[in-house]
């Protein structure tokens, strides 16, 4: 839980507030409103008592992900970007509350990307300003099934040095043994197997994909191999965001998510699908949990869309949508999408009357293609001299 006194927010309300403009920026929309939408479809719903393993800060994941696959958000066949608010949480005298955010239909390691660029947007915005990012990977269910059975060895052959009621979860939840382990400090850690060392090349490649994305946007990460989670829930990337205390130096949680590929599959009763969460807990203040609600940008409709025509260019993406943020111009995105023709649909869809496209050459060369969608007239322009071009020519506020 982040403290609010490590931040610049004045309250919970603040916080609450600056969270939900961030991520309604990059097109993440409150659950509610998406629910129901979608073309339903024939679901088996996943239960708590299916998921024996399922640690009790995962048990959060099993309603939203239920609901997705009953209002068929799950089976758009295309990108959906929602945010939720937490339940209330005590622990002892102090109180958290959390903000949700969700990915579905996107396999691809920009979800995991998009997900922890808002959370650092999020604690930017909110005046923390050292943060670092822990990441791991658990891969395939195949893959963490093997680190699983050879992590259950390691500990039975350490079985000394493991204190009793943690020695008797090893044969159900080798994990979950570990995660006690960890908390506790216990040397039998240093030479435990990890579970990188079992992924395959395709669960390799996925993973340095989320790292290159990582670096494109200048994050400062970390590979964890104690970044773990119920096998239950999570499939590929497990990743934390914490905030550096600025006087201990301590690690303050701030946020923490992964992709659950495996859990919204199992309640779409087998339907290949993929999701990827993040949730974000900080300090309640007051009897009343915060009023989560849409931020209202002045009736300002965005009369930008943001195109990407290579690798590069969505990795450079993200950093540009960030300085279009921070400058105050609103742009419609399409890093979740994987090929021109539907970022193109979906722009004229929307009518916007100019576009930001930008491929291999222009990611290469730091420029930016700016298009007339009326004339469809172009012209490229230097990355660094956008938001003065844009405001000049009146294409932005």
């Amino acid at each position: 839980m982040m403290p609010l006194a490590l931040t610049s927010c004045a309250s919970t309300n603040e916080f609450a507030s600056r969270a939900i403009r961030a991520a309604e920026y990059y097109g993440f929309r409150p659950l509610e409103e998406l629910t129901g939408t979608g073309t339903r479809t024939q679901i088996a719903r996943v239960s708590p008592r299916d998921l024996a393993l399922v640690h009790r800060d995962e048990k959060s994941l099993i309603p939203l992900v239920n609901a997705c696959a009953a209002g068929g958000l799950a089976t758009l066949g295309k990108p959906v970007f929602l945010w939720r608010p937490g339940a209330v949480a005590a622990s002892g005298a102090r109180k958290s509350v959390s903000i949700e955010l969700h990915i579905l239909g996107v396999p691809a390691a920009i979800a995991e990307a998009l997900l922890i660029t808002v959370a650092q947007a999020i604690a930017a915005d909110a005046g923390l300003e050292r943060r670092i990012v822990r990441v791991n990977s658990i891969g395939s269910p195949e893959s963490s099934a093997r680190y699983v059975r050879e992590l259950g060895t390691y500990l039975r052959k350490n079985s000394e040095a493991i204190a009793e009621n943690i020695l008797t979860r090893v044969p159900a939840d080798p994990l979950g043994a570990l995660l006690s382990l960890v908390e506790k400090q216990s040397p039998v850690i240093a030479r435990a197997p990890q579970s990188m060392e079992f992924l395959n090349e395709e669960e390799r490649h996925h993973l340095a994909s989320v790292l290159e994305y990582l670096e494109a946007v200048n994050t400062y990460y970390e590979l964890n191999p104690f970044v773990l989670g119920s096998r239950d829930c999570w499939t590929h990337t497990i990743f934390e965001v914490h905030g550096v205390h600025p006087e201990t130096e301590e690690l303050v949680p701030f946020a923490k998510g992964g992709r659950y590929d495996k859990l919204i599959s199992r309640a779409l009763g087998g339907t290949p699908a993929s999701g990827v969460g993040l949730t974000l807990t900080f300090e309640l203040r007051g009897a009343k949990a915060p009023s989560f609600t849409r931020i209202k940008h002045d009736g300002a409709i965005p009369s930008l869309y943001f195109a990407h025509l290579s690798t590069e260019a969505r990795q450079r993406g993200i950093m540009l949508l960030e300085t279009l943020r921070h400058a105050g111009i609103h742009a419609y995105q399409s890093l979740a999408y994987e090929h021109l023709s539907e970022q193109m649909a979906e722009a004229q869809a929307l009518h916007v009357p100019y576009m930001l496209i930008m491929g291999y050459k222009e990611a290469t060369e730091g420029t930016v293609l700016v298009r007339d969608t009326y004339t469809n007239s172009q012209v490229a322009v230097p990355a660094g001299e956008l938001i003065p071009y844009l405001k000049r020519h009146r294409i932005a506020a």
